[in-house]
């Protein structure tokens, strides 16, 4: 979102909660304009819009929305748009082979949120040989891990280091782990070189 996209949001913002802005000085009402710009830089107006949109439609309270909470409203589009863990788990059931080179062929077509909370190729071996008592503990497994993963995505974005699209894609794309995602790795945890 541009600065001037910015400005109209907070101008929205301000006929809305007249109180929040009645007592600013000029520094204060720049400032203001500089932080809600740098913290939504990297979002579409539009996610931005309809998030503010929201929250004016829905909240009761006489002072304007922070940053965070118009993140936290434009999150919840994209946690609406996941698939839930067990949906995800039937993908995954459905990936796991006896055949290493099979199971690799698999995992490597798998979301890369997905990726991540499985791990490897092996894994998907391993569950192509288990019995059905084993596959419900790999199952709750996976699942905590799946939920880790969608909730350091969460975190990352809210505090800008990746950007919505971003997850948008690792909701649906595959990405190989090995390839130019040291910077995302390593926010996510997952970066064990050094």
């Amino acid at each position: 979102m541009t600065k001037e996209e910015t400005q109209k949001i907070l101008k929205i913002l301000k006929v809305n909660y007249p109180n929040s802005f009645t007592r600013l000085s000029d520094d204060e009402t720049y400032m203001y304009l500089e932080l809600w710009s740098d913290a939504f830089k990297d979002i579409p107006c539009d996610l931005v819009a309809k998030a503010v949109k929201e929250i004016i439609d829905a909240d009761t309270r006489e002072f304007a929305p922070n940053i965070g909470q118009v993140k936290n409203q434009i999150f919840k589009r994209f946690e609406q748009s996941r698939a839930d863990a067990g949906e995800v788990w039937e993908k995954v059931l459905h990936s796991c082979a006896c055949d290493y080179d099979r199971a690799k062929r698999n995992f490597d077509r798998l979301p890369y949120n997905v990726q991540r909370a499985v791990g490897s190729p092996s894994w998907l071996q391993e569950l192509g040989y288990t019995n059905v008592d084993s596959q419900t503990y790999m199952r709750k497994e996976f699942e905590r891990k799946y939920q880790l993963v969608l909730a350091k995505e969460k975190e990352a974005v809210l505090s800008g280091h990746i950007s919505f699209d971003e997850i948008q894609t690792n909701n649906t794309q595959p990405r190989h782990i090995d390839t130019g995602m040291k910077s995302v790795k390593a926010l996510l945890g997952q970066d064990n070189a050094n």
